[in-house]
């Protein structure tokens, strides 16, 4: 249900990915729910991003989805 990434707009990149790091770094629930939502395509689609927060965004969120258990 991620759909965020088809908005032409790179603000809004920017704002969702810092949703989706904030919701992956605060528990496994929130990592599994992004992953369970197919989110990881989209997510590394963004780190081609010529936009730095967004590439910044998309990177630490990848992080944090990295620290996910039994994923």
């Amino acid at each position: 249900m991620l759909t965020f990434y088809r908005h032409e707009i790179m603000d809004v990149h920017h704002h969702a990915l810092r949703v989706l790091a904030s919701l992956s770094a605060s528990s496994d629930i929130g990592r599994h729910a992004i992953i369970d939502a197919d989110g990881l395509p989209e997510i590394n689609r963004l780190l081609l991003s010529s936009d730095p927060q967004v590439h910044e965004y998309a990177s630490i969120t990848l992080d944090y989805l990295s620290r996910t258990v039994d994923c």
